[in-house]
């Protein structure tokens, strides 16, 4: 429960009641009453001093927050029934990634949900055994720190997906030293020389990058909406500068797709610096390639 004292949000957990047979609204509702009733709040009290409320959306889907008024007495239109934020931030990044019909109709954007399905890919031969003890050695013997090569999550939170992906191009000139290893070593492995093709490729390195930055905005909204004494206007303005924000990055890069010379850097951290070295065509100090078959393999 939330309460605000002398102008601060204070979270006050009451109980954790089981989940009520059946899954219906009503018998929910009921669970959750059922769990503030030691506390002796009557309905009165609710009628006067209840004011907003939080759910998941099989909450809404299943009309909790109307049998709860119903249940109390009081209006739903009063007590402002809130979908958290931060949920529905996450929700939007999993639908765009898996490209639903209908949810997301935005088709130039299923490079997104082919991006995790390639470094997952790629990490799966590295994250545990001898794959692991490869890339440690591989790491000592160029002197370079190994990150954390951790698999990517879909119910993860963005500040997990980014680090993921800040982690593996961090590692990538490690995880592309094994694969050129064995690929001379075992010319014969197609797998092997597809991974290397994949991580070499221009785009996915290039998008990688891109999509690092911005998931640095999108992890910044997110630890905000997870704020405990942010308010919903004090929310609700994250929200709209994230939007702004998204417009302004929008506009810049359809300017520099058609030749303009600008640029929004400064939005974009490790893109600008790693932007020199890219031009040439490397990330690294290794040389990446356009593979005329990668949208073949991946994409």
């Amino acid at each position: 429960m939330l309460c605000i004292v002398k102008g601060v949000l204070k979270a006050i957990f009451l109980s954790n009641p089981p989940v009520s047979d059946g899954h219906s609204g009503v018998n929910i509702a009921k669970n959750l009453l059922g769990g503030i009733k030691p506390f002796n709040i009557s309905n009165e009290m609710f009628q006067q001093q209840f004011t907003g409320h939080s759910y998941d959306g099989q909450y809404f889907s299943l009309n909790v927050p109307e049998e709860l008024c119903i249940l109390v007495g009081s209006s739903v239109e009063w007590t402002l029934p809130g979908w958290g934020g931060a949920h529905r931030l996450e929700l939007v990044l999993g639908d765009t990634r898996k490209d639903k019909e209908g949810s997301v109709p935005l088709p130039t954007v299923a490079w997104y949900g082919n991006i995790p399905t390639i470094v997952s890919s790629q990490l799966a031969k590295v994250s545990y055994g001898k794959g692991y003890e490869e890339i440690r050695k591989i790491a000592a013997e160029l002197q370079e720190r190994l990150y954390n090569p951790a698999r990517f999550c879909d119910t993860r939170f963005a500040q997990a997906e980014r680090k993921v992906y800040l982690n593996f191009l961090r590692d990538w000139h490690i995880f592309q030293v094994r694969l050129q290893r064995r690929c001379e070593e075992f010319p014969g492995d197609g797998e092997t020389k597809d991974l290397l093709k994949q991580l070499k490729e221009f785009e996915f390195v290039g998008l990688l990058m891109g999509l690092t930055d911005l998931l640095e905005h999108t992890q910044f909204l997110s630890l905000q909406l997870q704020t405990v004494n942010k308010l919903p206007w004090e929310q609700r303005q994250h929200m709209l500068e994230f939007e702004t924000l998204f417009k302004f990055l929008l506009e810049e890069l359809r300017a520099t797709a058609h030749g303009a010379q600008r640029f929004p850097l400064h939005n974009m951290p490790y893109f600008a610096d790693k932007l020199e070295e890219f031009k040439k065509g490397e990330f690294a100090g290794t040389g990446v390639r356009w593979f005329c078959t990668f949208s073949k393999l991946a994409w």
